[in-house]
């Protein structure tokens, strides 16, 4: 079969014939090279659970990714690089309870320079290719995959691939932070920075995968404040079934979305503080930022202000408040200094105790815990009750848990002694 370019468009000669696998393909281009549309229709009356969508790239790239089902379906493939051949290649999949029932792969090739130029296509693929997607290779987009453990073992996805609306997600940025949350709904909500220093939701709803542009679409004074560089993102659902991002602003101020009845709304959270506002800037360079919601109902925000100090926002009955941990812990205060570029990570201990953990500036793992009369620091490397001191701490990002018996366990990666 020959596919050739006109006005664009790529597609199998005749136009709007479909091949031997009952698969029609088109293929257009942005005026400036930059993105692709891939897309195709399958012949009535068929229909498939599932597409499989490969693309090759004439550089030797190649990436695959499964796209939702039915009639017909699209795929963008972004920033293509002019001069290049790109092969787009699918397939129809119908599920069953033991494995996949596909179609051989059609394809169609563009030539992506401006031009019409034509594009020959030897006849659609009749194998069934590899079992497995290839790799895709490095540094191509950056997209949300997933990990899932099925009952017949863990299975991938890319989710920004197989949203409902406007596939596939909007991009994130490098070294976009990652977190996510399952609201009282049910439903699993992941959330990145954006390209465009938004902050973007993958949600899983009955329907499939959706995304969300929430700095965009809040209710009060859209967009949101931009992230700031390198920023942290944190979230918790609060006892009101309300879920709260956490992240940097541009301004070095804490700022949050929430989720309430009437759609996300922002907050500047350090400048509205009840307690000499606003709140105490963040480390230069940047800190981390952690949340726990603690027994009493209260979110509670840490991060490391400009004096390495360890600093709170917690939200009271008459609002954001801050505090200095650091400076009124009642043993020995302040608190010893938090070691530049280091971690934070908190629990609530099953006595209803919130413990934060950290490095201190000794490679040290520190601990501030609130006790009935306050916050109290320890050096828990230095009192571990087994050939102290414990064994000192890389710059090491920390972890913690707190197991079914009870018991708080940290983990971090240390120096190893000669």
């Amino acid at each position: 079969m020959t596919c050739v370019i006109v006005g664009g468009f790529a597609f199998p000669a005749p136009a709007g014939a479909f091949d031997r696998n009952g698969f029609e393909l088109h293929v257009a281009r942005t005026e400036s090279l930059n993105d692709l549309h891939f897309s195709w229709r399958v012949r009535p009356p068929f229909n498939y659970d599932a597409f499989n969508v490969r693309v090759r790239i004439s550089d030797g790239r190649e990436n695959q990714v499964e796209r939702p089902g039915r009639i017909q379906g699209m795929w963008l493939e972004r920033n293509a690089e002019a001069g290049l051949t790109y092969t787009f290649m699918v397939q129809g999949c119908d599920k069953g309870t033991f494995g996949s029932k596909c179609t051989p792969w059609s394809q169609i090739q563009f030539r992506n320079i401006r031009g019409n130029d034509a594009v020959d296509v030897g006849s659609p693929s009749l194998g069934q290719g590899p079992t497995a997607p290839p790799a895709p290779a490095a540094g191509r987009g950056r997209a949300i995959h997933e990990l899932r453990l099925e009952r017949t073992g863990w299975a991938q996805a890319s989710l920004s691939a197989i949203v409902t609306n406007n596939a596939p997600a909007f991009p994130g940025i490098t070294g976009s932070p990652l977190f996510a949350v399952v609201t009282r709904d049910g439903i699993p909500r992941i959330f990145y920075v954006g390209e465009d220093k938004h902050i973007h939701e993958l949600r899983l709803e009955q329907t499939g995968w959706a995304q969300a542009d929430l700095s965009a679409i809040v209710t009060n004074n859209a967009p949101a404040f931009p992230v700031a560089t390198r920023s942290p993102l944190f979230a918790v659902v609060t006892r009101d079934g309300i879920p709260r991002i956490f992240y940097v602003g541009e301004d070095k101020h804490i700022r949050e979305l929430r989720l309430e009845q009437t759609g996300w709304a922002q907050a500047d959270l350090s400048a509205i503080v009840t307690n000499n506002a606003p709140a105490f800037p963040v480390a230069t360079g940047g800190s981390p930022l952690f949340a726990v919601v603690t027994r009493d109902g209260i979110p509670r925000i840490f991060y490391v202000g400009q004096d390495k100090h360890i600093r709170e926002l917690r939200l009271e009955q008459t609002g954001w408040a801050q505090a200095d941990l650091s400076a009124i812990v009642t043993n020995n205060a302040p608190a010893f200094p938090v070691a530049t570029g280091s971690s934070l990570f908190a629990v609530v201990t099953r006595d209803g105790i919130p413990r934060i953990f950290y490095v201190g500036e000794d490679k040290h793992i520190h601990e501030l815990r609130l006790e009935q009369t306050g916050w109290a620091q320890a050096d828990l490397s230095a009192i571990v009750t087994n050939n102290a001191p414990a064994f000192p701490a890389a710059s090491s990002p920390l972890f913690a848990v707190v197991t079914p018996d009870g018991i708080p366990r940290i983990f971090y990666t240390g120096w190893e002694r000669p």
